[in-house]
């Protein structure tokens, strides 16, 4: 009698499920390893259950590593990724936030330089003197003052 009394008792606080094979206790309250992560365990940024096991922490958050993916196209990251806007990308999404060359109109990517100027953005051999098209990131001549 006293055994099948305990027994009972013993179970967790949320799905009643026996706790012989372990346990957690919260605030006097008992948790089975399921409820316990459910409940207070990291949460997947992505789906929002909770994370057991093999877990990607990137940007401040956490993921099964099969809900990590591109914000654009959904393709699982597993190496590399760039992030925009706080969220992340693969790297053939990601191109698609690198500015536009208003010389050339190809996207100027990566580590490339790159000239600002006139409101917008131009491959340093773009940026060209609208006159005579010497690039203007040597020395213009004095008489070329009409930049593209």
């Amino acid at each position: 009698w006293y055994q099948r009394r305990v027994r009972e008792h013993f179970v967790c606080s949320v799905c009643e499920g026996d706790l012989s094979q372990g346990f957690k206790e919260v605030e006097e309250k008992l948790y089975c390893g399921d409820c316990y992560f459910e409940n207070f365990g990291e949460k997947c940024a992505n789906c929002g259950k909770a994370c057991v096991g093999a877990v990607i922490q990137a940007l401040g958050r956490s993921y099964h590593p099969e809900h990590f993916v591109c914000n654009d196209c959904g393709v699982v990251l597993t190496e590399g990724f760039n992030v925009d806007n706080g969220n992340p990308y693969c790297k053939k999404c990601h191109v698609n936030f690198m500015p536009l060359c208003a010389g050339c109109y190809d996207r100027i990517e990566g580590a490339s330089q790159w000239i600002s100027a006139l409101n917008k953005d131009w491959h340093n051999g773009c940026f060209t003197c609208s006159v005579c098209v010497m690039c203007a990131c040597h020395s213009l001549p004095k008489l070329c003052l009409f930049i593209y």
